[in-house]
């Protein structure tokens, strides 16, 4: 059977591999509502502490910058790590492979961090110069700087080398 891409998308977020079972969307949905839950009481909480600073220091513009900020920061980073925590260690993302396929995953997890380094070197090349323009000018200078052609390349090797050894890390032989 094939999958409807809403699947695919909730595999890729809750980083699924393999068919989607019972066990893992049951785990996959618990760790969305302890996700769901903790956005909403933080929401409220920064919030309302943004309400109190605005008021006591009449100054709107901070106070917005504490909502945005605190708001990204938790969303990225505490609740986008509570997911990734959760799904590894409910076993989400663990790839069993038979001893047959074994050398075929781990040239696969390669391939696909090598794409996704790929796609970071490119979108930080593009980011880079993107920002630089924006405070010197000329585009395709910036474009051509050596500088960001050389943060683009250590970026995607970064992302190249971390990426596979988590995802050689993830994949499990069974016997």
């Amino acid at each position: 059977m094939k999958e409807s891409i809403i699947t695919k998308i909730f595999k890729q977020f809750y980083n699924i591999s393999g068919p989607l079972d019972e066990y893992k969307k049951t785990m996959a949905n618990a760790i969305g509502n302890t996700t769901a839950i903790m956005l909403y009481w933080f929401n409220i909480l920064i919030v309302l502490a943004t309400v109190i600073v605005g008021i006591v220091t009449k100054n709107y513009l901070l106070a917005f910058g504490i909502l945005s900020s605190s708001i990204l920061i938790f969303t990225i980073f505490i609740a986008g790590g509570y997911v990734i925590y959760a799904g590894h260690k409910s076993g989400l993302a663990n790839q069993e492979v038979e001893q047959s396929n074994l050398p075929s995953a781990y040239k696969k997890a390669i391939l696909k961090s090598i794409g996704y380094g790929l796609i970071t070197a490119i979108f930080e090349y593009v980011l880079t110069s993107t920002i630089l323009y924006l405070y010197y000018g000329d585009f395709i200078s910036q474009l051509q700087s050596i500088s960001s052609l050389i943060n683009a390349i250590l970026s995607g090797a970064l992302v190249i080398t971390a990426l596979s050894i988590v995802f050689c890390h993830r994949i499990k032989k069974v016997d």
